[in-house]
């Protein structure tokens, strides 16, 4: 009967002292996790990064490597394409806001070369579409670009000015 009972009671010495080390290593994974966050949402806020894409490549390029976030919105992906003479966008974001929204209301996008913003020749319906909270959709936008020289931005503005303009490089290749 004393072994046995010995033998409960290290038992649940053991399970109490792995449950304590347990949450201890869910706390710093917590915040380890969560300065890797602040890292990140630092990072995307930096300078602009540069991207290559191929000219008549057969797939698109991916310009993000993290997603942007901005405060009613985020951008999740930017797939680029290049051929003849033409730059196709697709921008895949997400609505972070409290109400159904179409991307125009929140956010713009501008693509310039040599500091003259390109007008778009092509945008498909889902720009338009308004999106229900939490929800992603993704959107085509085309811009005749003026050679392959010089290189091509990509930026994104929320339509509160008040916060930053988040810009990739896209530098065309043969």
């Amino acid at each position: 009967m004393k072994k046995i009972f010995l033998l409960l009671l290290t038992a649940s010495a053991v399970i109490v002292l792995t449950g304590c080390s347990s949450q201890s290593n869910n706390k710093s994974d917590s915040s380890s996790n969560s300065s890797s966050a602040k890292s990140n949402s630092s990072s995307s806020s930096s300078s602009a990064t540069t991207k290559t894409v191929q000219l008549d490549a057969e797939d698109s390029t991916r310009l993000l490597t993290n997603s942007w976030k901005f405060d009613q919105f985020s951008i999740d992906q930017i797939k680029a394409e290049a051929e003849d003479g033409v730059l196709e966008l697709e921008i895949n974001w997400k609505n972070a806001s409290d109400h159904a929204t179409v991307f125009d209301d929140i956010g713009k996008v501008t693509v310039s070369q040599n500091g003259k913003e390109l007008s778009i020749t092509e945008q498909d319906d889902d720009y338009n579409d308004s999106i229900l909270p939490n929800k992603t959709e993704d959107f085509e936008l085309s811009y005749r670009y003026t050679g392959v020289d010089n290189p091509i931005k990509v930026s994104i503005h929320p339509t509160d000015t008040s916060r930053p303009t988040r810009t990739v490089t896209v530098q065309l290749k043969n």
